[in-house]
C-alpha cells in the first residue's frame, strides 16, 4: 500500500509492542480523569493504542470514533484523531465476550439483530485508507 502526505496507516505493528484494542462505551458519561480512556485504564494496561467509539444511548445508529495513543502504561493517552462513524442499523448491545461487566439496562448482542457490540475487545491487525492530518 503506498502511503500519501497525510496519510496514517494504523496498525499494531506501528512501532507498537502491546495490543491493540477497541473500546465502544455509551456516553454521557461523568468523567473525572483527562480523558474518557483515562477510565478504562483497568482494563488497558496492556495496550498503547485504542479506538474509543461513543454514542448518545443504546438506540444510537451514529457516533464518535477517537483513535488514541500513548508510548507506555506511565503515560497519558493523547487523542489523535476523531470522526464521526455510523454503528449497527438497530444502536447497540452488549457483547458478552467484552471483560467489562455488563451495565444493568443493556441488552446482550446477538447474531444478527443488527446491533454494534458495545465492549472492550482486542483486535489484530488494522489498516484504513482514511486519511488523517496528523
Amino acid at each position: 500500500m503506498r502511503i500519501l502526505p497525510g496519510m496514517v496507516r494504523y496498525s499494531v505493528y506501528n512501532n507498537i509492542q502491546k495490543p491493540f484494542f477497541l473500546v465502544c462505551i455509551l456516553i454521557p458519561v461523568l468523567l473525572q480523569a483527562q480523558s474518557p480512556v483515562d477510565r478504562y485504564n483497568p482494563y488497558l494496561s496492556a495496550s498503547n493504542q485504542v479506538v474509543f467509539v461513543t454514542a448518545h444511548g443504546w438506540n444510537a445508529t451514529q457516533g464518535s470514533m477517537k483513535l488514541y495513543q500513548r508510548a507506555n502504561s506511565h503515560h497519558q493517552w493523547k487523542l489523535i484523531h476523531q470522526f464521526a462513524v455510523t454503528l449497527g442499523r438497530n444502536g447497540l448491545a452488549f457483547d458478552r465476550h467484552s471483560i467489562l461487566p455488563k451495565p444493568f439496562p443493556a441488552v446482550i448482542k446477538r447474531e444478527g439483530d443488527g446491533k454494534s457490540p458495545v465492549g472492550i475487545f482486542r483486535l489484530g491487525p488494522v489498516f484504513s485508507y482514511y486519511y488523517l492530518r496528523v
